[in-house]
């Protein structure tokens, strides 16, 4: 259910993106760094539009990433702190393979 409103949002936003920037057909001056230029300014809302996309996604994706690889790592922590709960305690090295335990003699 919420995965078809959040398509039909996005599709809501990508149509209201177009539509601005096809009603603004104007050109304008663009200046960044050494890079100069005049553009049509619907060209410039959707090189914007598709760029803060991209990154957004990677971003998004770089965090879900993050979360699981956390998790994984609790996950294996604590299997292993599991496993050596249960294993059988380990002799001291102190006391010889030979020598019979305390409570065997």
């Amino acid at each position: 259910m919420f995965q078809k409103i959040r398509y039909f949002l996005f599709l809501v936003a990508v149509l209201v993106l177009i539509v601005v920037a096809f009603q603004n057909k104007h050109s304008v001056d663009v200046d960044v760094l050494t890079f100069s230029g005049k553009f049509p300014l619907a060209l410039l809302l959707l090189a914007t539009a598709v760029i803060s996309f991209v990154l957004g996604s990677i971003m998004t994706a770089w965090r879900i990433r993050k979360k699981e690889r956390a998790k994984a790592r609790q996950i294996q922590a604590d299997t292993k702190q599991a496993a050596d709960k249960s294993a059988p305690p380990k002799k001291p090295e102190s006391v010889q393979a030979n020598e019979p335990s305390p409570l065997e003699r």
